[in-house]
Parts: C-alpha cells; structure tokens; sequence
C-alpha cells in the first residue's frame, strides 16, 4: 500500500538470515541499494539499456529515464520498487530471490516462480508472495536474469512471516502448478 511493501517483506526475511538480522531497516535499505547502484552495476558487471548516444536508460512504463533519475525516483520513501532493484538488492546481499506470483500469468516461462539470481550466490533463498498491480508495458528487463513485465505496483508478503509458512508456500506452489 506505501510502495515500500517489498523492502518490508526483504528486511523481514533478513531476520531469518544470521548474517544479515538487523542490518537494515527498510529505510535504511532503500539508501543503501540506491547509494551503491553505479558501484553495484559496475562491479557485478550488469548490463543496462543504452540510447544511441550510449547513456544508459530505464523504461518506468510510461517513459524513459536516465540511471540519475531512476536513482531520485528509487530514493524516494515509498516508490514501488522495480525489477532493476530487486536484482541490485539481490546482488548486494549474494541472495537469490524467489518469487510466488498470486497469479500464473506472472510467472517467467510458465514455471510458477520467478527466480531472481546474483552473480555469486551466498547463503539460503529468500522467498516471497506478490500479488501484482499494474504491470509495466515495457519494464526493465535489462541485465537481470529474467525477461518478464515485472508488476510496478504490488502487494509483497514474506513467506516466512506466518507461524505456518512451510504450509503456505507448499500450498501456494501446488496451487500454483497445478
């Protein structure tokens, strides 16, 4: 509802991780992901969409905009956040993002998850449930490691929120499957 649903769900998986409880606040993280994006894509070596004149260029749906405005925009408390962030949070903290969309239509190549995976993979997956909003016509399917319309507006829940979380997501995924 406040756009800050994911990085909610991200900081309430963390506490599941002893390397990484309590290291961030939502807030926190949001500065941080945006603070080292230049230094995040250089050093993981990512691939963005360039312009002829080879500035680098992100699709929010509605219009393009340069890796500076995508950076104040992704800085801003509760902006929904997009698959370009989901995949440099992942490659900041070497965890792979496992993703259990509501609906199948969400799913990358009909498999029922869609996986969000760094460069190097340290520690266990992280899994989380969305519900998608509003899809972008164009999103940024850049250098991640997936080629979907990731949903802009959506609701996040972490699985292992719920007393019951094992039960859930197995549900969720058979639901999902079959």
């Amino acid at each position: 509802k406040d756009g800050n649903c994911f990085l909610h769900s991200l900081v309430d998986q963390m506490t599941y991780d002893s390397d990484l409880k309590n290291v961030f606040t939502h807030v926190s993280l949001r500065k941080h992901v945006v603070f080292n994006t230049e230094f995040t894509i250089s050093h993981k070596k990512l691939v963005l969409p360039t312009s002829k004149e080879g500035d680098v260029m992100i699709s929010d749906g509605n219009k393009l905009m340069s890796l500076d405005e995508w950076m104040k925009t992704m800085g801003k408390n509760a902006c929904y956040c997009d698959n370009l962030f989901l995949q440099l949070v992942s490659e900041m903290l070497n965890r792979k993002f496992i993703l259990v969309p509501v609906y199948n239509d969400s799913t990358n190549n009909g498999s029922g998850i869609i996986e969000i995976s760094p460069c190097e993979i340290v520690g266990n997956p992280m899994y989380f449930l969305y519900y998608k909003g509003v899809l972008i016509s164009e999103s940024l399917s850049v250098c991640l490691k997936t080629n979907i319309d990731f949903p802009y507006t959506c609701l996040w829940i972490s699985l292992f929120t719920f007393s019951f979380e094992v039960k859930i997501f197995w549900w969720l995924i058979g639901w999902l499957v079959s």
